[in-house]
């Protein structure tokens, strides 16, 4: 019994800590140590109930896919959900990112939803293309979850919206990060729609199915 137990622990473990991007920035983050490349700043709000909420994106010149995140995806509610957020605005939750990326042109191309172990994405790809140039901060904009369906507290659809929120974000961003001084940011005031997507009844209960299998064949190692 206690040794199921601690794989199970060590199952959410591993679902609430695999979003961290591999390239996000420390909040002691300097440009002294790292003029070679950029800094992508952003942030990611959500409507709704606590899930892991992220989007990805990728270098135009490659095929490799990158993501970055905010929340957790676990069948218990951790304690995270219940502290006051870096974002908290019309009530929407959130926190802003940072990822330091090699100079060149980018696009975010896709967005996730995942919550307890059942994700949803887009129906379609979408593209929103970008420069990072070295030793340059930009910020791209904010990605906001409106959670549009659910079961129970799992959230199966969102519609999301990509819109400029540097008034907002920039003074949270120079609050987390105070040794970037110095932002680029567009000035226009920019909203789109970037995909919407409601599981069905089957998609759910498949998406359950499959993810109950793979926890049973984990704890059975």
């Amino acid at each position: 019994m206690l040794k199921n137990l601690r794989l199970l622990l060590i199952v959410l473990f591993s679902v609430a800590t695999a979003a961290c991007s591999n390239n996000t920035i420390k909040k002691d983050f300097s440009f002294d140590n790292e003029t070679a490349k950029g800094v992508l700043l952003g942030s990611i709000t959500y409507d709704g109930y606590y899930s892991e909420y992220g989007v990805y994106y990728r270098n135009l010149s490659g095929d490799h896919s990158n993501y970055v995140s905010i929340g957790e995806s676990v069948s218990l509610i951790p304690i995270n959900a219940f502290l006051p957020a870096e974002i908290e605005d019309s009530g929407r939750k959130g926190e802003v990112f940072g990822v330091d990326l090699e100079p060149g042109v980018y696009e975010f191309h896709s967005w996730k939803v995942s919550s307890a172990g059942i994700s949803t994405h887009p129906k379609k790809m979408f593209s929103l293309k970008f420069e990072v140039k070295p030793g340059i901060a930009t910020y791209i904009g904010n990605f906001n979850f409106n959670q549009t369906s659910s079961k129970g507290l799992t959230v199966t659809g969102a519609s999301v919206e990509f819109s400029n929120k540097a008034d907002r974000d920039l003074k949270v961003i120079q609050e987390k990060y105070k040794n970037i001084t110095t932002v680029s940011s567009l000035d226009d005031q920019y909203s789109y729609n970037i995909g919407e997507n409601n599981l069905s009844d089957s998609e759910f209960f498949l998406k359950a199915f499959e993810g109950a299998i793979n926890n049973q064949i984990y704890l059975a190692k």
